[in-house]
C-alpha cells in the first residue's frame, strides 16, 4: 500500500494542536510553586506559549497577508522537511527574524525566504551536514582573517559534531590565542604536545598537523605573540620543547668536529679558550693561598673571567686574517681541542 509523507505543513499543524493540548492540561495552582514571582513567571510563560502557537496558527491559515513566514511554510517552499530547515536555523544558514518559545515556530521573513530560494535546498544541505574536516578549513580562514566571531561559529559547529579531536581542541586554543590569552596558550599547548608518544600516538600526529594548519596563517599582533606562535609551530613540526633535559650528562656521545655544524665548533673554541682562562685563574689563586690568600673563586670572578674569554676569542676570530697574534691565537686554541668532542646543544626552547 502506497504511503503519503505528510507535508512540513500539516506536520506543523499537528505538532501546534499537541503542545496546545498539553498547556491546556498543565493547568498548575499557586500552591505547585514557592513564591507568587515563580508562579507568576509560569502563567507568562503559557500565556506567550499560547499567543506564540495562535499567532503561528493563524499565519499557516493565511500566509499572504504576513511578511514573517513560519519555518513549515518555508520547507515548502524549499522543498525540505521540517527537521532540516530547523538544522539550517542551527546551523546559522538562515537567519530567523522571530524567535519564540519552539524552535519549529520561529519565523523568517518573505527576504530571507528568497535568499535561501536562489542558494538552493542542495547547497544548503551540503552546508549543514560539512564534516567535520571542512568545518575546520574553514575555522582557518577565519582564524587567517581574525574573524573570532566566525572562528566561534565554526566551534560550535564542531561541539555539535560532539568534540571531535583534533579539530575542536586546535580550534578553541587558535581562538584564545587570537584574543590575547597567551599564557594559557603557552603553558597548555606545547607541553601537552611534547608529553606525548608522537612516534606511535596517532591522534597526537593527528592534532600537531592541525595545529600546524591552524597557526602558520595567522599574522602575530605583537612580539609576544609572535614568540609563542613560532614556539607552537616549532613543537608541531615535531621539536620537543624540552630536548636537552641531559645536556649535562657525562654520558652523552662523542662526535668528530667535521659532523657538527659551525656553531658547535665554534662553541668548542669558546669554550676552550675559557676552560684555559679559568684553570689559569685556579693556578693564581692557590699560589695565593701559600701566601695566606683566600683561594676560593667567586662567582662575580667566574663571571667576569668568561666574559673575558668570550670577548677575546670573538676579538681573535674577527682578527685572524689582520693580526699575527689573532691568528697565533685561534691557530693554538685550535689545536688543543680533541679529535672527538660531545656536540654543544641549546639549553633553552629555540626554534629554528
Amino acid at each position: 500500500m502506497k504511503r503519503f509523507t505528510k507535508s512540513p505543513i500539516e506536520r506543523r499543524y499537528e505538532q501546534i494542536a499537541n503542545q496546545l493540548q498539553i498547556l491546556e492540561r498543565n493547568n498548575k495552582s499557586r500552591r505547585t510553586f514557592k513564591s507568587d514571582e515563580a508562579y507568576e513567571d509560569w502563567k507568562e510563560k503559557q500565556e506567550r506559549k499560547i499567543r506564540e502557537l495562535n499567532e503561528e496558527t493563524a499565519i499557516l491559515d493565511n500566509p499572504s497577508d504576513y511578511n514573517e513566514l513560519p519555518l513549515a511554510i518555508a520547507a515548502v517552499e524549499l522543498g525540505v522537511t521540517l527537521v532540516e530547515i530547523i538544522q539550517f536555523i542551527r546551523e546559522e544558514l538562515i537567519e530567523p527574524s522571530f524567535c519564540g518559545e519552539y524552535q519549529a515556530g520561529y519565523r523568517i521573513t518573505r527576504d530571507e525566504l528568497g535568499r535561501m530560494i536562489e542558494i538552493g535546498a542542495d547547497e544548503l544541505r551540503r552546508l549543514a551536514n560539512k564534516t567535520p574536516e571542512e568545518t575546520f578549513r574553514e575555522a582557518i580562514n577565519f582564524l587567517e582573517e581574525d574573524d573570532i566571531a566566525g572562528a566561534e561559529r565554526c566551534l560550535e559547529r564542531l561541539e555539535r559534531h560532539g568534540y571531535v579531536d583534533p579539530y575542536w581542541m586546535v580550534c578553541y586554543t587558535a581562538i584564545r590565542f587570537l584574543r590575547g590569552e597567551y599564557e594559557d596558550v603557552f603553558l597548555e599547548v606545547p607541553i601537552a604536545m611534547e608529553s606525548s608518544d608522537r612516534e606511535r600516538d596517532t591522534n597526537a600526529m593527528s592534532a600537531m598537523q592541525a595545529l600546524k594548519q591552524a597557526f602558520e596563517p595567522i599574522v602575530p599582533k605583537d612580539h609576544l605573540a609572535a614568540v609563542i606562535r613560532e614556539r607552537i609551530l616549532a613543537v608541531a613540526d615535531g621539536k620537543k620543547l624540552r630536548p636537552y633535559e641531559e645536556t649535562y650528562s657525562r654520558y652523552q656521545a662523542t662526535e668528530f668536529p667535521s659532523k657538527m655544524n659551525e656553531n658547535q665548533r665554534r662553541a668548542m673554541f669558546f669554550s676552550t679558550v675559557v676552560m684555559q682562562a679559568l684553570d689559569q685563574h685556579r693556578f693564581t689563586k692557590s699560589l695565593q693561598r701559600r701566601r695566606g690568600f683566600k683561594d676560593e673563586i667567586e662567582p662575580v670572578e667566574i663571571e667576569r673571567i668568561i666574559r673575558n674569554s668570550i670577548y677575546t676569542a670573538l676579538e681573535a676570530e674577527d682578527g685572524y686574517d689582520k693580526s699575527p697574534s689573532s691568528k697565533f691565537f685561534v691557530d693554538r686554541f685550535v689545536d688543543l681541542l680533541p679529535r672527538r668532542w660531545t656536540p654543544a646543544e641549546i639549553i633553552t626552547f629555540l626554534p629554528q
